[in-house]
């Protein structure tokens, strides 16, 4: 806390104007006594703090059935087989070369760093022809078996689609192999995304029993004034004229919700403001994670 407060310090930041901070829901963050959270209310009490978007996502999708966990781990094995050292990259690098593939090379997974799986299982699905002729030049019979697999190869897709949905990357096309799924694959796929299901469900409840103010922001003309929390009480009064003005309803009906409350901020300045404070929070960390995902790549290149 001593380094961002010192980082606020230097910039001239003001820690009123902070509105939201969003962590990985760590303790060290969220600890009732001296957690990052705790701290950063001493300073501004009015700010929100919640746990991160992506971070969520990585917790919901580590349930999975032992059938798709051992085919992750699988290629987590070739991936670290691929790259242990200096001369199996270089040498597998020279190979995509030659077969003028799209990649040359495969990417790491690391645990903490939950943008890696989607990306690395990826270029694995992208590379397999590669990665198998690289496993027959040294001689790693075990591993070839397994990437040649064909169940192991549907496994694999499904799950480089799975995550890559996470990490809202493009879909991968798996017709090739979904004519070959057999109906112990099908279950077990139907069987995670029920598990998936159920875990989103807790990971992402509805925010409407959470905070009142997400419910008013999505649409006010459906918002009881009853239902605005203590601290908002100063906005009720603007709240009722906004609600029965027909020009600001009409408005509401053709725009974007961000444009709508750009829009009243001119009329309605103080309801408008409420608003565009949840609007304007970016609740992921994700480039705090970009920049950790690319390390690698500056390291390696």
């Amino acid at each position: 806390m001593q380094l961002v407060d010192a980082f606020f310090e230097e910039e001239g930041l003001d820690w009123g104007k902070l509105v939201h901070a969003y962590t990985d829901g760590a303790p060290a963050k969220l600890g009732a006594r001296s957690g990052f959270a705790k701290l950063l209310k001493q300073k501004n009490p009015k700010v929100v703090t919640l746990h991160c978007m992506i971070h969520r996502e990585a917790l919901a999708s580590r349930t999975m059935t032992q059938l798709l966990k051992e085919a992750l781990e699988t290629a987590i094995r070739l991936v670290n087989f691929v790259k242990a050292s200096a001369l199996n990259t270089r040498l597998f690098r020279r190979l995509c070369q030659d077969m003028e593939s799209d990649y040359e090379g495969l990417l790491f997974h690391t645990a903490v760093r939950w943008l890696s799986k989607g990306n690395m299982l990826n270029w694995l699905v992208h590379l397999l022809p590669e990665v198998t002729q690289f496993l027959e030049e040294r001689n790693k019979g075990d591993l070839k078996a397994a990437v040649s697999d064909e169940a192991f190869q549907c496994k694999l897709a499904f799950l480089a689609d799975m995550f890559s949905h996470l990490n809202e990357l493009n879909r991968i096309e798996t017709k090739e192999t979904a004519s070959g799924v057999s109906d112990v694959l099908k279950n077990e796929a139907i069987i995670h995304l029920n598990r998936q299901l159920d875990e989103f469900q807790h990971y992402f409840p509805d925010f409407k029993s959470d905070n009142p103010m997400m419910e008013f922001t999505r649409d006010p003309f459906s918002f009881r004034v009853d239902n605005f929390p203590k601290e908002a009480e100063d906005i009720e009064e603007q709240f009722l004229d906004l609600v029965h003005d027909s020009a600001a309803k009409a408005v509401f009906a053709e725009k974007s919700l961000n444009t709508f409350w750009a829009t009243m901020h001119g009329s309605y300045p103080r309801v408008a403001v409420a608003a565009l404070t949840l609007l304007v929070a970016f609740p992921s960390t994700y480039l705090c994670e970009s920049a950790f995902s690319s390390k690698p790549n500056r390291e390696t290149a």
